[in-house]
């Protein structure tokens, strides 16, 4: 990576991790949890958002094995060859994503960052399993953090104040927004989906700035 061309909002090491991180197609992967591990992304950032999601969700090379001796032959993603294995990339993923909920957790500032590891986490849990209880981790968090801001929204609408109080209801809808992302589509997450959905529409018909809305 040319350290000139790097932006203002990477340091030098995240730099290289940016630039590298889908480099090589079978490395993605492996170099994705490093990343995850290392932290000298700033997991908020749209562009991050990006590119992670891309390396993440890439299908890449499909390939057919027609050794098995089946009546089919097996058909798998080479870059995803032995990823549910004992010690593997999709443990490694849980881990470092369980690690990063637990840390922001305590960080209520760093919740834009749960918008893309709320969506991995719900993503992987498909095989993972363990990632289901971390993508509802992210999503409990964020949806407390709105709940967090409901006395703000009554104080301002009290006191006359309707910018702050658009401002806070945007921020609320963001938030439960981001929590919906992060949950996965099991029956269990039903009714808290669809409590999210109506805050979420309750308070945008308040909302008159429709750049907000």
């Amino acid at each position: 990576a040319n350290q000139e061309s790097k932006p203002s909002w990477l340091t030098k090491p995240g730099f290289l991790d940016f630039a590298s991180l889908c480099a090589f197609p079978l490395r993605k992967l492996p170099k994705l949890c490093a990343t995850l591990h290392e932290q000298q992304l700033p997991l908020g950032h749209p562009a991050v958002h990006t590119l992670i999601c891309q390396c993440l969700f890439q299908l890449g090379k499909i390939c057919i094995d027609s050794s098995s001796g089946g009546s089919s032959d097996r058909v798998y993603l080479e870059q995803r060859t032995e990823w549910e294995e004992p010690g593997g990339v999709l443990q490694a993923l849980s881990y470092e994503l369980g690690r990063l909920g637990e840390q922001l957790e305590e960080t209520p500032r760093e919740h834009d960052a749960v918008l893309l590891l709320g969506e991995i986490a719900a993503y992987l849990a498909d095989w993972a399993p363990a990632c289901n209880a971390v993508a509802l981790r992210f999503a409990a968090m964020t949806s407390r953090a709105a709940d967090h801001l409901e006395q703000q929204v009554e104080t301002a609408k009290g006191s006359g104040q309707d910018a702050v109080q658009q401002r806070l209801q945007a921020r609320q809808c963001h938030l439960r927004m981001t929590s919906l992302l992060c949950h996965t589509n099991g029956p269990l997450d039903a009714a808290a989906m669809l409590q999210l959905m109506v805050q979420v529409q309750h308070a945008a018909c308040f909302m008159n700035d429709p750049v907000q809305r």
